[in-house]
């Protein structure tokens, strides 16, 4: 039984990996001048770690009431809870608050799944080079395709995704908060840009195609994108408990 597999409460499962936000020291080397120091500290600072304690504030709220959530053993198990629970309770007040719960986490999970992603540039395999050719092509016909679907949202997240027992990737987005687990539950995460505006607006204004291409071409931390297209041993969704950035 692996760490994520591991049978514990929500409010054991979901916490917030703390060390992580000062970890922001150890990616401004790496990003700038592509992400500015003030944009990467407001990212992490202002959003992640706000997502991160409304979840675990709404959660101890649950196991201190109703419990609904006590039997998720994974930050994804409670994202697929929330999203049933939302579903399908009528009790208007309830409904809102399996709706919170369910986005506050997969803002969590989008926040910290794409600052794994992000790195030198360096370090991109010829494992990873054919990969990107079996899947796109060519690399420019990557950054094309990834262009092209980053028009469909104005906020959002636009991901790599790999098909179950499959190495080829395929692009998709999903939008504002909504859960890639959810949308695409045949598919697993590989890699992803922030598409919201306070990913980078301080740095790029409306130049939003300029920082796609900018992080592409110069911040993807290419070793977790290759473990990610290469592991199956473990839930492809979750990020494991010693993974680092």
């Amino acid at each position: 039984m692996t760490n994520n597999e591991k049978k514990t409460t929500s409010k054991e499962v979901f916490n917030i990996n703390t060390s992580f936000i000062p970890r922001a020291d150890d990616l401004v080397l790496d990003l700038n001048p592509w992400m500015s120091t003030k944009t990467l500290y407001f990212h992490i600072k202002e959003h992640l770690r706000n997502y991160g304690e409304k979840s675990k504030s709404l959660l101890e709220e649950d196991l201190n009431n109703k419990g609904v959530y006590t039997k998720c053993y994974s930050i994804t198990d409670i994202i697929k809870k929330a999203h049933q629970m939302m579903e399908t309770t009528e009790n208007t007040e309830e409904k809102e608050i399996h709706k919170n719960i369910y986005h506050n986490v997969t803002q969590f999970y989008n926040h910290e799944f794409f600052f794994h992603c992000l790195g030198s540039g360096k370090g991109k395999t010829t494992f990873l080079d054919q990969c990107i050719k079996n899947s796109f092509g060519s690399y420019k016909e990557m950054i094309e395709l990834m262009l092209k679907e980053s028009q469909n949202i104005f906020a959002g997240y636009i991901w790599f995704l790999r098909e179950k027992g499959s190495k080829k990737l395929t692009i998709f987005s999903t939008p504002e908060a909504e859960s890639i687990c959810v949308l695409f539950p045949n598919h697993f995460p590989v890699f992803t840009i922030d598409l919201w505006e306070h990913a980078y607006y301080l740095d790029y204004q409306n130049k939003k195609t300029e920082y796609i291409i900018n992080v592409l071409e110069s911040i993807v931390h290419w070793q977790f994108v290759e473990k990610r297209i290469g592991e199956d041993n473990y839930n492809m969704y979750d990020l494991l408990d010693n993974e680092s950035i």
